[in-house]
């Protein structure tokens, strides 16, 4: 597939298995094109294509999945997107920050009560002057979760990270979605890797895309998801209809 005559790569999507993504060619086209939007950011990798939960799939496919995997990238290039990269984000909501936190504003969700103290006290003494209109650890019950919704509602962050992991960050996005339009990010660990409670992969590793190995060296238990990936590899190589482009969003 020839992308020099496209308008705009963004534009076009891949649907991999049955879950839709954007192959983004930069940090900056994605974060562009979201504000635009105004939708969530989804951070797309193997193990949450091949989730089967119909309801994150309807949820990823209303907003903008992006390729934060080294298999969602294979999947994108492999129907010609040559030159879409891999955004991880642990680093994309970072490179948010670094360019819109003197003209936009943040709501932080995640972590335990001492990592999100960290994340706030470390990025206000990164980004002097960031405007923080919330924040919170992201153990919380069903009543705890409304108050947080109708102060987001309250407040109206222009950004809400959300750190809890697949797919709780999401359902949660999905509520508080219905109350504020903002720009929304589910992170994963990002708040635990940037606070300092967990480290990230060495520099070289990442390069290589052998994250997952290094998570699986740290925690072994993890070998039983990592056989995902050896199922999402199969299905990509052996079943044409796993992959597919689609048109606008």
């Amino acid at each position: 597939m020839d992308t020099r005559h496209q308008t705009s790569i963004t534009m076009k999507q891949v649907r991999i298995y049955n879950k839709k993504i954007y192959p983004f060619p930069s940090f900056n086209n994605l974060l562009e094109y979201g504000i635009n939007q105004k939708k969530a950011l989804i951070a797309i990798n193997a193990e949450k294509i091949m989730n089967s939960d119909l309801n994150l799939a309807g949820f990823i496919n209303s907003n903008i999945g992006y390729a934060d995997g080294a298999g969602a990238v294979l999947a994108l290039k492999k129907m010609g997107f040559k030159n879409c990269i891999k955004i991880p984000g642990v680093d994309l909501w970072l490179y948010i920050v670094s360019k819109k936190y003197l003209t936009h504003s943040f709501y932080f969700i995640g972590g335990t009560q001492d990592v999100i103290d960290k994340v706030v006290q470390r990025v206000s003494k990164q980004f002097k002057g960031i405007n923080i209109k919330g924040a919170t650890n992201g153990y919380f019950d069903k009543k705890k979760e409304e108050d947080i919704i109708s102060d987001i509602l309250s407040k109206k962050p222009d950004f809400v990270f959300v750190s809890m992991g697949t797919p709780i960050q999401e359902m949660f996005i999905k509520k508080a979605q219905q109350g504020h339009q903002a720009n929304y990010l589910g992170l994963g660990g990002s708040f635990d890797v940037y606070s300092g409670t967990k480290k990230r992969a060495p520099r070289w590793m990442v390069k290589n895309n052998l994250e997952f190995f290094y998570r699986l060296i740290k925690e072994p238990k993890r070998v039983i998801r990592q056989g995902v990936i050896l199922k999402f590899l199969f299905l990509l190589y052996t079943k044409k209809e796993f992959i597919s482009e689609n048109g606008g969003n």
